[in-house]
């Protein structure tokens, strides 16, 4: 029996990191479940394998039971030829930009797809609700999250200061205005 085992959150796609975050941790299942989505198999399957395969595989995947690394991200990726760059400044946002990105982050885990659709974009590219999603489902199946999830972390923090920031503002020069 031959299998493929990734040896990184770099071999692992943005759909499979989502698939294990909504795992149950508690489930006696929990790592067999892990294996399954990250080796691509039916659990029953995995269930199949003797005991020192399965022993083999589990020590491989160790590095799974940590979260990835919130220090590293890739500030260029390339997906089926296409060069992706990490947007310099969320200055440069537009206010559709905010305001779409203030709904991704209001459920991270669900979104971050498109979150990363918003953070990495080709050289030149303008904002577009249908380019964004067409990105975002080729991040879902072909993003490896190990090179992008601290840039997620990164800009989400960010993000959220500025929303804060920018509301705060707002609120201030209304009430100025009623006065």
């Amino acid at each position: 029996m031959k299998v493929t085992v990734p040896d990184s959150w770099n071999e692992v796609t943005i759909s499979q990191f989502k698939e294990i975050s909504e795992l149950d941790k508690k489930s006696k299942d929990y790592a067999l479940n892990i294996i399954s989505i990250l080796l691509d198999k039916d659990p029953e399957e995995i269930r199949k394998y003797d005991s020192v395969s399965a022993n083999k595989i589990m020590r491989h995947l160790e590095w799974s039971m940590i979260t990835p690394s919130q220090e590293f991200y890739k500030q260029e990726i390339e997906i089926d030829g296409i060069m992706y760059r990490m947007i310099e400044s969320l200055n440069r946002f537009s206010g559709g930009e905010w305001w779409d990105m203030e709904n991704y982050l209001l459920d991270f885990e669900t979104n971050m797809h498109f979150i990363f659709a918003m953070i990495y974009r080709p050289e030149g590219d303008k904002y577009s609700t249908v380019t964004l999603r067409q990105r975002a489902e080729l991040f879902l199946e072909k993003g490896m999250i190990g090179e992008m999830y601290g840039s997620l972390v990164f800009f989400s923090n960010v993000a959220k200061r500025s929303m804060m920031t920018t509301q705060d503002y707002l609120i201030s020069q209304m009430s100025q205005r009623k006065l």
